[in-house]
């Protein structure tokens, strides 16, 4: 379909054409609606770590050390990206994984492990999660993962 046959379809959809005016500015980053980041960790420097990645890319980035307060806070239609520290105690993973799509189906979860392997990784897809990630080493990873999980529609 051309361009111009797209914007006539919104015109007749819409009763105008659709622009990125339709959106908040503060809700986009280079054609995308910016992503709610939610660290659920207790560990103080994974999430500056994550701080100092959604400061690059002007992404708005939660804390919370617990799945209870996840839960509260995700909604469906969010554009929610949570990454999930392996190392909290309260909750496996597994268990987590459960609650979290039970709260939000449509988020993206990352999963932030020791040491990532190709058992656990698919393991944590067949469970939901979006991804899995080091949750040390250089940024540039964890940055990329974040990256195109916010990118899913």
């Amino acid at each position: 379909m051309a361009a111009s046959g797209v914007l006539s379809l919104a015109t007749k959809m819409f009763g105008r054409p659709l622009t990125r005016c339709d959106v908040p500015a503060h809700k986009v980053v280079s054609g995308f609606a910016k992503p709610n980041i939610l660290a659920l960790t207790s560990d103080d420097r994974l999430y500056s770590t994550v701080l100092y990645i959604s400061t690059d890319y002007g992404w708005i980035t939660r804390w919370v050390k617990s799945i209870d307060r996840a839960e509260e806070i995700l909604h469906p239609g969010m554009n929610s990206v949570v990454l999930y520290d392996w190392h909290m105690v309260a909750e496996s993973w597994k268990a987590a994984t459960r609650r979290l799509l039970a709260a939000d189906a449509t988020c993206r979860i990352v999963l932030a492990a020791p040491l990532v392997d190709e058992d656990l990784w698919t393991e944590a897809l067949w469970r939901g999660v979006y991804d899995v990630a080091p949750r040390s080493g250089p940024t540039d990873v964890l940055a990329a993962t974040l990256r195109f999980a916010s990118l899913r529609a």
